[in-house]
């Protein structure tokens, strides 16, 4: 049995005292006298055990007053009124966790792990995935977080979670919530201020801005994305406009530089490969049965649909033609995430009715899903993909952990049968068709 490996278990054993020393490393008590949440040397509750026994209720579905208090007197050795919980679950609050997950994604509270050496690592610094996740809230939240409203025109309340992460080093880079309202297009230009040289950003269509990609081009970046249909086209001169669907009609893939925008007229390559029947017929039923009624694609439209059609400005030196694509397909790495956290963290199970206590609960399960994924996940992981050869799933270890987690715990001194149970119950089964995340990796070369 490797130590590596051990080390790696031992530290889910002892998740919440990880937690608690993570907190430590983060100065709670300095920012929680500068967010205002403490204003004079605490008597009777301490910031670090606040928050701890708040992430403990929440985590485990007790969201009452009378919960938190329990929780808190057990963490300290003191009761603890709820009414002295209440008033502390104001905005200071909030400001405290904002500070805490920004200083969490900006120190890199995880295990630093080897670089593996394919060809993603070795072209760029880091690879960043930028997506985002809707969350239903109460009705009554509608005013602060409006949402799409239904077929009787009543106003919903949503809230957006904007994510950036980073596939390399298994890590999320930044968090921004915001009204379901302000669309994917509006948040085109957040992670400007993450960006560095040599990194590579695959977003989505609902991205797609040519300010915010020439943007990402200006600071020496790279970007990877789907073109946005009815783009203006251009000869690499800036002036000779371009026919796309006549230029795909005779070919099997086209692989040419061009300037797309009307004014932009940004210089990109253009990568476009042609998809299977089925995937093209989803496509064009999705398209059809739109729910914005305004929408009436034409047939040119309904045709390039049977391609993917990509904008980089990555050399073909660096990424083949059918590099492009399997690369912008590992976006959907992030989509199994957001549903890791929904499904086992419970993080669209919003329970209150307030501002604050939606955002309390938001601001604390991003903290739990950041050091869960960088100091638990990704270091064991990689740790039992070296040393046993297999591939943990992200999915799987999460339900294994939600489920277990106490259990774990109890029978803390076992961990070489902790082991064996998540190598036995949370590694990814063997499929032929379908490849896992680090088996396209490794396929890339």
């Amino acid at each position: 049995m490797k130590g590596s490996t051990m080390l790696a278990i031992a530290k889910m054993v002892d998740f919440p005292d990880k937690f608690k020393q993570k907190l430590q490393t983060m100065s709670v008590d300095t920012l929680a006298v500068r967010c205002g949440f403490v204003q004079r040397t605490p008597r009777k509750i301490d910031p670090q055990s606040f928050l701890i026994s708040l992430f403990l209720a929440i985590f485990h579905g007790a969201y009452s007053l009378v919960s938190f208090a329990a929780t808190l007197g057990l963490v300290q050795g003191q009761c603890v009124s709820k009414q002295a919980i209440n008033k502390r679950i104001t905005e200071p609050l909030i400001r405290l966790l904002e500070e805490l997950l920004a200083k969490a994604l900006a120190k890199g509270i995880h295990l630093h792990l080897k670089p593996t050496h394919h060809l993603l690592s070795t072209a760029f610094r880091r690879v960043l995935v930028h997506d985002s996740t809707n969350i239903a809230l109460h009705p009554s939240l509608a005013k602060h977080f409006p949402g799409p409203r239904n077929s009787t025109l009543a106003q919903s309340a949503t809230v957006k979670i904007q994510a950036i992460f980073d596939l390399l080093s298994e890590r999320f880079r930044y968090f921004r919530m915001t009204p379901f309202t302000v669309n994917d297009q509006s948040a085109a230009t957040d992670m400007l201020d993450c960006v560095r040289e040599g990194d590579l950003i695959i977003r989505d269509l609902g991205y797609f801005v040519l300010r915010a990609l020439s943007s990402i081009h200006s600071k020496g970046a790279f970007f990877l994305s789907r073109l946005k249909h009815g783009i203006t086209l251009y000869a690499p001169d800036g002036k000779t406009p371009l026919d796309l669907l006549r230029m795909l009609k005779k070919r099997t893939f086209l692989d040419i530089d061009v300037c797309v925008g009307s004014k932009e007229k940004l210089p990109v390559r253009l990568v476009a490969l042609p998809v299977c029947p089925e995937i093209a017929a989803q496509r064009r039923r999705a398209l059809k049965h739109n729910r914005d009624y305004r929408l009436n694609p034409s047939k040119d439209h309904l045709t390039l649909l049977g391609w993917d059609i990509f904008v980089l400005n990555v050399d073909q030196s660096i990424l083949s033609a059918d590099t492009v694509a399997k690369i912008y397909h590992l976006r959907w790495r992030i989509e199994i995430m957001f549903k890791a956290w929904k499904s086992y963290f419970r993080l669209a199970d919003v329970p209150y009715s307030s501002v604050v206590r939606v955002q309390l609960y938001l601001y604390l399960m991003l903290i739990f899903v950041t050091l869960f994924h960088a100091s638990m996940y990704a270091p064991l992981s990689a740790q039992v993909s070296r040393s046993q050869k297999i591939d943990l799933s992200l999915l799987k270890l999460s339900k294994f952990f939600k489920e277990q987690w106490w259990t774990i715990i109890i029978f803390s001194s076992h961990a070489s049968n902790v082991q064996r149970q998540i190598l036995y119950h949370c590694k990814y089964e063997s499929r032929r068709k379908r490849r896992n995340f680090s088996q396209q990796l490794a396929l890339l070369g």
